[in-house]
Order: structure tokens, then C-alpha cells, then sequence
């Protein structure tokens, strides 16, 4: 990745140019010191280059963002391209998403095994244009698309559209799941929590490091609901706002951990969470957590 590639990738997280200058400055920094440094071991040899891939990828989605999944783990970044850090599951590619009533849907690679797609009720409309990666400008257009061109968007009896909707595309059904309004303005995160019905659908929580992803504990449901309460409630950030160069410190990550809510169609939600900068990412977003759900984190991090 040369220096106007990771320019271009980082107009796409929306940092400052001062931000953009010094992280730039801080990767340019790491591969003159790598080029000088004395190769010892060939375990050096192999680290050297992915910490460097590493400290590239994470300048694209800075401290990750989460989406909803099936099975698998993914990350979807608020941009074209999917992410590159291979360690969390994510193909390489294009990202497969549409625009939709101002809001950004991701397809999701796995959906539940007990959706009935007989049931669709009102169709919503069809997606009529293609985003291309580096050609559209009109990144929020209305019905515009990364996949599935001419597919039908249709709701189904068992989401709110501001939640999921399901897109018919040459005889197969794909599940699509909102992640942020399209022009990556204020989304309310309780009102999508709300159209989610995580009061009825959250079955636990399961808490591991976000680094490494070791597993560290697993909430019950009562305590998961009430965690996801105050979650609900948080303040979400302007990309001005948002403390990129913190979130993406080795300290910051070592401290990251990541909420899997269990949900009762067999999908789970990933929240990205740094509780001693009190920020935390849901979907294409960050939001700013109160004392109370920082403190709430943080025991339960200490009790392990």
C-alpha cells in the first residue's frame, strides 16, 4: 500500500488532514525503521511485514465496526471495501450493501435457517443503479447498489424494515440489515434497538478481548438486556468527534473488547468497545457510552 492509497483509504473513515498526516507519518515512520532494522530471526522477518499490513488495515476502519452476522464473524466498515485483517473472518472485496429510505443495508453472507421467505408482505421498491468502487461519487443514492442490481427489496413479517428487509434477485432471497443512514449522518441507535426487538430477541452475551478474541465470559439474559439498556442510550459521534488516533493505539486495542448478543433467529450482533476511551461501535457507527455502562464494562472485565 503506497502513501496515495492509504490517502485514499482514509477519506473513507473521514479523519481530519491533521489526523490523516500524522497517522500517515506514523506508518511511513514504521517502514523506514524496518528497512534499517537487522533482520535476527525469520521470526522477525514474518512479523515485521503483517504489523505493518495490520497498522494499515486498522487506519481503514480505525478501531473496527461491528454488524449483525450469522454464524460467521464479520466487520463491515462504513466504505466500499470490506476489511482486510483476515483475523476476524471478513473476505476481501467489495462490500455488498444498498441504499434504501436514507439508510445503508448490508447483505448479510448467512441468514437464519427459520426465515420463511413465503412471507413477504409489501414490496418497497428496486434497486436501479450500481455503485462501482472508485467511479460513483453519489455514495448515498436512493436504491443504489453493490450487488444485485434490478433485485426487489420486500418486507417481511418477521422484521421492521428499519431493521431488516429482504432483496428477491434473480430467483434467490438475500437478508439485508441497516447499519447506518447512507450519508453516515445521526442514527438513533435506540430507535433501531427498538425496530431490532432485542428486548424479545437477546438470549445472552458473549464477552471476549477484541484483540486476540479470547473468550472471557458470557452474560445472562437479564443481565444482557439490562447492559443493552444502557447501551441504547449512548451519545452517537460526529466523525469529527470521533478520537481516531486513540482508538487505534496499541493501548487502546489491548483494552477493546468485543459484546457477541446471542439473539433467538441464531444471528448475533458484534459491538466493537473501548471502555477507557467510553467509545463503542455498533453497525457504521461510534457512540460515546455513559459512566454508568463504562463502569458496568469495566467490572466486568475486572471480575474475570
Amino acid at each position: 500500500m503506497n502513501e496515495k492509497e492509504i490517502y485514499k483509504n482514509l477519506d473513507c473513515i473521514k479523519p481530519t488532514q491533521e489526523q490523516k498526516d500524522r497517522m500517515l507519518n506514523n506508518i511511513l515512520a514504521q517502514a523506514k525503521q524496518k528497512k534499517v532494522e537487522p533482520q535476527k530471526t525469520s521470526n522477525v522477518v514474518s512479523f515485521r511485514p503483517r504489523q505493518w499490513m495490520y497498522v494499515a488495515a486498522s487506519l481503514l476502519v480505525v478501531v473496527g465496526v461491528g454488524s449483525y452476522v450469522g454464524k460467521q464473524s464479520l466487520m463491515t466498515p462504513p466504505s466500499y471495501m470490506e476489511q482486510e485483517n483476515p483475523s476476524y473472518g471478513q473476505q476481501v472485496g467489495v462490500r455488498r450493501f444498498m441504499n434504501y429510505k436514507g439508510y445503508r443495508y448490508v447483505f448479510l453472507e448467512e441468514i437464519p435457517q427459520n426465515i420463511d421467505f413465503s412471507s413477504l408482505t409489501n414490496q418497497l421498491g428496486q434497486l436501479e443503479s450500481l455503485l462501482i468502487f472508485g467511479e460513483t461519487t453519489d455514495t448515498a443514492k436512493e436504491y443504489a447498489t453493490t450487488f444485485a442490481q434490478g433485485g426487489t427489496i420486500w418486507e417481511s413479517k418477521d422484521y421492521n424494515p428499519d431493521y431488516r428487509v429482504i432483496v428477491e434477485y434473480e430467483g434467490q432471497y438475500y437478508l439485508c440489515e441497516n447499519v447506518g443512514r447512507s450519508d453516515d449522518t445521526y442514527f438513533d441507535l435506540a430507535h433501531f434497538f427498538e425496530a431490532a426487538n432485542f428486548d424479545e430477541r437477546v438470549l445472552g452475551i458473549e464477552v471476549s478481548t477484541r484483540v486476540d478474541g479470547i473468550f472471557v465470559t458470557e452474560l445472562d439474559q437479564q443481565t444482557s438486556k439490562a447492559l443493552l439498556e444502557g447501551i441504547s442510550k449512548s451519545r452517537f459521534l460526529e466523525p469529527a468527534q470521533i478520537p481516531y488516533e486513540e482508538l487505534a493505539s496499541d493501548e487502546a486495542r489491548e483494552k477493546s473488547i468485543t459484546l457477541k448478543v446471542l439473539l433467538s433467529d441464531e444471528t448475533s450482533l458484534e459491538i466493537f468497545a473501548t471502555p477507557s476511551l467510553r467509545i463503542l461501535s455498533i453497525g457504521d457507527n461510534y457512540y460515546q457510552i455513559s459512566e454508568a455502562v463504562q463502569e458496568s464494562l469495566k467490572g466486568i472485565m475486572s471480575n474475570q
